[in-house]
């Protein structure tokens, strides 16, 4: 495990001195959760207590992941080092790194990392490795920048008509999905106006679209409710405007409850049905991973 280190900075708007906590080696086999904090834009961010300002940190840090034999230093162009002081500080970081290894478990790309100065290159990096191709980002960036444009439209009805006609071959389920995504993050952050914002735009751009999302299921709606609805779907189209609409409640719950039926079904000898709701289980982990992918590339 790698822990934050403190250190002391200063505001660039207000030029109040403030700590930030930096991660200098980010392991994700050790720290999984550091790859969404990293792939959001939040790693080695300060935010000053005096004037709110919030920004990212110029400050070197080495990405780690053996599972697909990554091993990437970031050192910003910001801090504008002689080629021995950057080769000095790579060292460091990488035989910190090896140091947390055991010796039977260093490969050879451990030798050899791969330096950026772009934190966009390094992160388009990592989500290729992760099978994220340049032309899906760019197709994801220019779904972005489009809802950016409906969503300063929303409140000019003839202007976001004019969009929606526009743009109608690209108001599609992908650009639905990211929206969801944009949602659920706007949620999680708590930037609820965001969220409402986005949620208003999306019902009027469904409706203008002519795109067929269902309600959502009512807030008492049980997890059996749900996987009910779920095995009604005509077809994966609509199994994943399902989840799409109904996103808040696949959580742990969820696949706790689907598994407790899978048992129960296996147990009854009723082994027909209970191979429908495992069908069913992986159908829903991979729309639901895909939508989390979504969330963090949308954050």
């Amino acid at each position: 495990m790698s822990p934050a280190t403190p250190i002391q900075v200063t505001c660039p708007a207000c030029q109040t001195p403030l700590m930030a906590q930096v991660h200098t080696i980010v392991d994700v086999s050790r720290e999984p959760d550091l790859k969404t904090i990293f792939l959001q834009g939040k790693l080695n961010t300060a935010t000053c207590a005096h004037c709110g300002q919030t920004g990212m940190l110029s400050m070197p840090f080495l990405y780690h992941d053996p599972d697909k034999q990554l091993l990437l230093v970031f050192v910003p162009d910001q801090i504008s080092l002689k080629v021995e002081d950057r080769e000095k500080i790579i060292g460091e970081l990488v035989n910190a790194l090896m140091s947390t290894i055991p010796a039977q478990e260093r490969k050879a790309y451990l030798l050899q990392p791969k330096t950026f100065f772009s934190l966009q290159t390094l992160m388009e990096e990592v989500l290729m490795a992760e099978g994220i191709t340049k032309e899906m980002i760019e197709g994801q960036r220019q779904a972005l920048r489009l809802m950016q444009e409906l969503l300063s439209a929303h409140q000019d009805e003839a202007r976001l008509e004019e969009l929606a006609e526009e743009h109608k071959e690209e108001l599609d389920y992908e650009f639905f999905l990211l929206m969801s995504a944009s949602i659920e993050a706007a949620m999680q952050e708590g930037d609820t106006a965001q969220a409402q914002e986005l949620e208003q735009l999306r019902a009027k751009l469904l409706e203008l679209a002519s795109v067929s999302v269902p309600e959502p299921l009512p807030q008492d709606a049980s997890k059996d409710d749900l996987i009910d609805k779920l095995l009604e779907a005509e077809d994966e189209e609509g199994l994943q405007m399902l989840l799409i609409s109904n996103r808040p409640m696949v959580d742990y719950a969820f696949f706790q409850t689907l598994t407790s039926r899978i048992e129960a079904l296996e147990g009854e000898g009723k082994n027909d049905e209970a191979a429908e709701l495992v069908e069913l289980r992986s159908q829903v982990l991979d729309i639901t991973d895909e939508l989390d992918r979504q969330a963090r590339q949308a954050d």
